[in-house]
């Protein structure tokens, strides 16, 4: 314990320095006028996200990879506090997530990528969207705290969902989906 207090002093200046700059962002997000500095806000917390390793789970590219990252991105929600919660859930947790999500995107395509035989790419691209939309801590919580899911079953389903996506995507679109589309003016072609 001593080592930990003697690292927080030796860093003291450091840290006040550090949040000195965050707290000198003018990042009030009611107001229209600090748009681009929410925004600033936002670069400058994923940033420091990523330099002090909380983007860690890695990129998954099997379907055993995607199961391991699911369970890891639990394990992170789990860790989270009360006040971490809330900011994930607050205008600037929306901007972090704009101003990562091309980021996040090229990191989840690396899966839809090594996919074989090959997707096409806009079939690909639908992949990788998807998985983006299932992996959000929001998605996940729902699974955990509304469905009473576990991480083994949020993990088996986010798997069940991409191997169906994927053997859709080599289904030629015939039959009985053809028949759907003029019985149905809303499905798309």
């Amino acid at each position: 314990m001593n080592d930990i207090i003697d690292f927080i002093n030796t860093n003291r200046d450091r840290y006040v320095d550090e949040l000195k700059a965050y707290l000198a962002i003018p990042s009030i997000s009611a107001l229209p006028q600090h748009a681009a500095d929410v925004r600033r806000c936002a670069e400058w917390t994923a940033d420091e996200m990523r330099r002090v390793g909380l983007d860690t789970v890695p990129d998954p590219v099997t379907l055993d990879d995607l199961r391991d990252s699911v369970r890891a991105y639990f394990d992170r929600l789990a860790g989270y506090s009360a006040l971490e919660l809330a900011a994930v859930a607050s205008p600037v947790g929306d901007e972090v997530r704009h101003a990562t999500m091309a980021h996040r995107l090229r990191r989840l395509s690396r899966f839809a990528d090594a996919v074989q035989p090959p997707l096409p790419k806009a079939d690909r691209d639908r992949l990788t969207r998807l998985l983006a939309v299932l992996t959000t801590s929001a998605s996940l919580r729902m699974w955990r705290d509304h469905l009473g899911a576990s991480e083994e079953q949020a993990a088996d389903d986010i798997v069940w969902v991409m191997r169906a996506s994927i053997a859709s995507s080599r289904t030629p679109r015939t039959g009985w989906c053809r028949r759907l589309r003029r019985r149905s003016p809303t499905m798309p072609a």
